[in-house]
């Protein structure tokens, strides 16, 4: 076993919540040696690593980056509340996961802008990596800070703070920029000089190059410029496949599974949505890339779950053909595919059978508003009859489960529209009562419209808070009379992120404020502090007012104009005047305004070759090319037929995971970083490498299957073991179990290694069973000629006992803890192991029992170690005793 891993927060991880944010060395991590002629780059998320580490244009760029033999990129999230603490208090700077080096050490540093609320993360950031947080503060040995994502397109409340934007599709050209960057710094350019020519790209906008000026109309800042910033747009997603062997999270991420980007873009027009406006046009990626890459990442990671992702997953073109294969595909293997965030309406009947055999699935209805009136003045193309039609087909088939999604003050709203919210979804909870055999399950959650840049929407009004919590009070009234469970969002924050996202650079002194007091992840409700910001806004002096309320459509010049994202002004001006006179746009990506796409070839060749329908364009300023787009879908369709007979997709379904054939137990090591992980996070952690190593461990029967593989007694985080059991079926007979022990270890995780391996009997006993003793190493932390003393004193002690909290009646309770230990003695560990595990040479080693089942926690040892006056540091466990093991 060999142990290279190095953490300069290793001391501090035992003390704070999740320390697996910060430990790094994850399976399929890139580790790059650090040498003077690679490119530098800090990818930055200003969010929890578990956010991050679910956002799919994070892995995309981390994965591109790295293919460059030039290029080294690591990453770095934004330290939870108790870390910031902990690096605050010792002088720690913020580092990177995979070389641990600050962020102040590489030559940019990029962060990706995915929500307004998230920009104290980001200063708060720069500020930990020791890297100055305004532009104009830093030097020439300085990284370059850059910021990229959806809110690049709106980028002036950070145009101070931040040196450039890439505005657009950041995989193809932030490689150029990177290598770029170094190059000129290579050459000792000054660091002005390297901003002009960083500004001649298309899609970089550079803020410090452009004065701004008060406009008379708007009152809002705009940039001075005849020549708007150019998106950058990927033509096809062709040219960059999508990453499936992307570093895999060791503590459960927001979406535990492999997600696949099948598709950029939506064609759907509907005018509140800013991404719908900006990633324009829509590009698919094809069938076939799509199959072979969630084959290859399952494979490769292990997830026995996989989502397919985009804005709108019904509307890819060959949605029907795609899942029903995928869902063969997935079932042979014990695969869910994640069909959460698929939206029920648009969907085919038979994929609607073929999904409800699974019992857990909740489909989403979208409706964005309670009345049709209003869902035609945001363009909603949707009518009542469309989703009262889902919910029967639906709920027929067995669905218990729904939810509703809706937004409260959109443009033109009325009382009465807030109220059809609740009407309509109570209308829809009927229909669903009367089509299921038990009580449904609806669940209607309320977000507050905010008014985004560069989407029709732009010079609407955002409700001021007192109108939106009247609103709110009127849909809690009425369905606590209807019986509808309602879930709102928290209101303030979306004011705020209105504030933001239509603001200038005045905004970013508030912003600035609200971090040194101590503003942190302001979307999150249990830390986010509304005063700090009320504040803020009194202290600059800003006129909340110029922002939230209604922009003239007439000459006003906005603090975005100058960002070409591609849809035209002009469109964006026709589409609001549309929904003022409740005028919908149907959609471009299908044809005669249906909300489905032909189902199958033959579907397919009757839409467009027989009855000669056609796509419509509606002119929105962005260059696509439909008739080439109708070509490509039908050689989609085509390919799916192909697959069916496919080598990879035959293989795939060459298995039967439902036999429990033999069992075997295993003997491992849990190391850093993985003691840094729950019990319950080291489960999937095993699983997956089983699924990796493709070993066909047996499943559990029911709705549920889960592999069957179990563990001896759990461990606190933090506690490195030299000895773990585990037990696994298969459904066949190994012969040679040492084969299986090799493929276990060659696709393992840093800090786990098996090491021994046996075929038992059904009948044996499990490792909780007839585990007998356990043996720990506390090193000594402080040692003194007077340890022997202390350690005599403390195993004459005839009854040790110490207060713990009940957790289950509440309280506290003595426990007695002297029974639990057999025996406790000074010991010393080989040198090569003390250099391993980083600890002392010398410690006490303590072997337990367990009493009626009971164990002593190492928690527990060490805590009563340390009231004896034995100093000691966290315990290794070196050796487990499990009686008759075979």
């Amino acid at each position: 076993m060999t142990y290279t891993y190095k953490n300069p927060y290793l001391d501090h991880l035992i003390y704070i919540q999740k320390p697996a944010r910060y430990t790094g060395h994850e399976h399929y991590s890139i580790n790059k040696e650090w040498t003077a002629k690679i490119a530098k780059v800090a990818l930055c998320f200003p969010d929890t690593y578990e956010i991050g580490m679910s956002h799919l244009g994070y892995k995309i760029l981390y994965n591109e980056l790295n293919k460059n033999e030039n290029i080294l990129a690591e990453r770095s999230f934004a330290p939870w509340v108790d870390m910031e603490e902990v690096l605050r208090n010792y002088k720690l700077p913020l580092v990177t996961l995979e070389n641990f080096r600050p962020l102040s050490d590489f030559d940019i540093v990029g962060f990706s802008l995915q929500h307004e609320m998230s920009y104290t993360n980001l200063i708060n950031m720069l500020d930990l990596g020791n890297v100055p947080i305004y532009q104009k503060t830093r030097s020439n040995t300085d990284p370059f800070v850059i910021c990229g994502g959806p809110c690049a397109t709106h980028p002036e409340p950070l145009a101070d703070f931040t040196d450039l934007f890439v505005i657009g599709d950041g995989e193809a050209i932030f490689e150029k920029i990177i290598l770029l960057i170094k190059k000129l710094k290579d050459q000792n350019i000054n660091r002005k000089h390297i901003l002009e020519e960083m500004s001649k790209l298309t899609g970089v906008y550079v803020p410090s190059l452009y004065d701004v000026e008060i406009d008379p109309v708007s009152q809002l800042q705009f940039v001075k410029t005849d020549k708007p910033i150019k998106m950058f747009t990927v033509d096809s997603l062709a040219n960059y496949p999508f990453p499936t062997k992307s570093p895999i999270p060791h503590l459960t991420a927001v979406f535990d599974n492999f997600s696949f980007e099948i598709a950029r873009g939506c064609n759907e027009g509907c005018r509140f949505c800013q991404a719908g406006m900006i990633y324009r046009p829509n590009r698919e990626r094809t069938p076939v890339e799509i199959i072979n890459g969630l084959i290859d990442g399952i494979n490769s990671c292990g997830f026995d779950t996989a989502s397919l992702t985009c804005l709108s997953t019904a509307d890819y073109s060959s949605i029907t053909p795609l899942l029903l294969l995928l869902l063969d595909l997935f079932e042979k293997r014990n695969i869910t595919l994640g069909l959460s965030s698929l939206r029920a309406y648009g969907l085919n009947p038979e994929i609607l059978d073929k999904i409800s055999q699974r019992k857990n699935i909740s489909l989403t209805f979208a409706p964005e508003a309670g009345s049709e009136r209003l869902r035609n003045i945001i363009n909603k193309n949707i009518t009542e009859q469309d989703i009262t039609t889902t919910t029967r087909e639906v709920f027929s088939r067995g669905w218990q489960k729904m939810k509703l999604y809706f937004m409260i003050g959109l443009p033109q709203e009325t009382n009465n529209d807030v109220r059809e919210i609740i009407e309509l979804s109570n209308r829809l909870k009927h229909i669903a009562n009367s089509k299921s055999k038990r009580a449904s399950q609806i669940t209607v959650s309320v977000s507050s419209f905010v008014p985004r840049p560069h989407t029709p929407f732009q010079w609407c009004a955002m409700d001021a808070l007192e109108t939106i919590e009247e609103k709110q009070e009127i849909l809690f009234q009425l369905a606590r009379e209807k019986k509808v469970t309602l879930k709102k969002h928290t209101s303030n924050i979306s004011v705020l992120e209105c504030l933001i996202a239509r603001g200038d650079r005045r905004i970013g002194q508030v912003i600035f404020d609200v971090w040194k007091s101590g503003g942190r992840f302001d979307n999150w409700q249990e830390v986010f502090k509304i005063d700090l910001w009320n504040k803020a806004i009194v202290t600059t002096g800003i006129d909340t007012s110029i922002y939230l309320n209604s922009i003239s459509l007439e000459n006003s010049r906005l603090p975005w104009d100058h960002i070409n994202v591609g849809v035209s002004k002009q469109f964006l001006i026709d589409e609001h005047e549309k929904s003022i006179m409740a005028e919908p746009t149907p959609p471009c990506s299908k044809p005669n305004n249906q909300i489905q796409h032909p189902a199958t070839l033959n579907d397919f060749k009757k839409t467009f070759e027989e009855e000669k329908k056609k796509l419509l364009c509606h002119n929105c300023g962005v260059k696509c090319n439909l008739p080439q787009t109708i070509t490509k879908r039908k050689e989609g369709f085509e390919s799916i037929e192909q697959m069916k007979s496919d080598d990879l997709v035959k293989k795939f379904l060459d298995t039967n995971l439902n036999e429990k054939i033999a069992r075997y137990r295993v003997k491992f090591s849990k190391t850093l970083p993985i003691s840094y992980i729950s019990h319950l996070d080291l489960q999937k952690v095993i699983a997956r490498i089983f699924r990796r190593s493709n070993i066909e461990v047996a499943y559990s029967k029911g709705f549920h299957p889960r592999p069957l593989i179990s563990f001896g007694p759990a461990l606190a985080l933090g506690i490195d073991s030299l000895e773990e059991y585990l037990d696994f079926h298969l459904t066949y007979t190994e012969e040679n179990p040492t084969r299986l022990l090799d493929q276990l270890q060659s696709n393992s995780e840093e800090g786990i290694t098996f090491l021994d391996i046996n075929k038992i009997s059904n009948s044996t006993r499990s490792i909780q069973e007839i585990t007998t003793e356990q043996v720990y190493f506390f090193p000594l932390k402080e040692s003194g000629n007077n340890s022997e003393e202390l350690l005599a004193n403390f195993n004459a002690t005839t009854n040790i006992t110490i207060t713990a909290i009940n957790h289950k009646k509440g309280g506290t309770i003595t426990k007695e803890l002297k029974k639990f230990i057999a025996s406790a003695s000074i010991f010393s560990i080989p040198e090569q192991l003390s250099r391993q595990l980083n600890c002392s040479l010398t410690g006490i080693k303590i072997v337990t029992i367990p009493i009626d089942s009971k164990q002593i926690k190492p928690s527990e040892l060490f805590q009563i170690l340390n009231d004896a006056g034995i100093i000691t540091t966290l315990p290794i466990k070196i050796s487990s005793s499990i009686g008759q093991s075979l």
